[in-house]
């Protein structure tokens, strides 16, 4: 289906582009931009006519093929309850997947090793199951335009910032990969801290 076009002159309408003149030794451009809502080869034919006498028909005839073919477009978000913890607090990490592609995704696995500053507790998903011992995630399919969530319930056990990190993989051709990692991070702070805060502040109000 068409969505937009750009001529040089004329213009484009009912598959025709008409009301313009070329000169001698020179040329006109049309531009056309379309949307491919099936697989398969499609051949694009172009042919010319002028209401002048052309001496050449063989070169008015032109042709293009492209190929479209199916892909998936795994697209994973990864991101936390909190921000920041004190040590020991529980963590709930959300990993959230969608496939963006034009067929099902076979075999999907999301790889989420967990920290080890960080205790694995328990999880809960709304499609496939999570090792805990690997830290994949087996979906298996995701249909079309589908959405699969998983939770994983940790405890912090180190102070420090923890990035957790998330990689999705399936069967099939993923045209777009920049979209299949993510990762957040999570600041754990020690209760020692914090009372090192205190004091500070008490000091600092004992002067006044």
């Amino acid at each position: 289906s068409l969505i937009d076009f750009k001529a040089s002159k004329g213009s484009f309408k009912n598959n025709t582009w008409s009301g313009f003149d070329v000169l001698q030794e020179t040329s006109q451009t049309l531009l056309l931009k379309v949307k491919l809502t099936k697989t398969g080869a499609f051949t694009n034919i172009v042919n010319v006519t002028t209401t002048d006498n052309d001496t050449d028909l063989s070169n008015n005839v032109a042709n293009k093929t492209v190929n479209v073919i199916d892909y998936v477009d795994l697209k994973v978000t990864k991101t936390s309850n909190v921000k920041e913890v004190k040590l020991k607090d529980k963590i709930v990490w959300i990993i959230t997947i969608t496939n963006k592609g034009t067929i099902n995704a076979t075999g999907v696995k999301v790889t989420d090793k967990l920290s080890k500053s960080l205790k694995y507790m328990s999880y809960t998903s709304s499609k496939g199951k999570f090792n805990p011992k690997t830290g994949i995630w087996d979906i298996d399919e995701l249909e079309i335009n589908e959405t699969a969530t998983l939770k994983l319930i940790t405890k912090a056990i180190s102070a420090g910032k923890i990035t957790n990190i998330v990689k999705a993989t399936s069967n099939e051709r993923d045209i777009n990969i920049t979209n299949n990692h993510a990762n957040f991070t999570v600041k754990v702070k020690t209760h020692e801290n914090e009372k090192k805060s205190e004091k500070v502040i008490k000091i600092v109000n004992n002067k006044y």
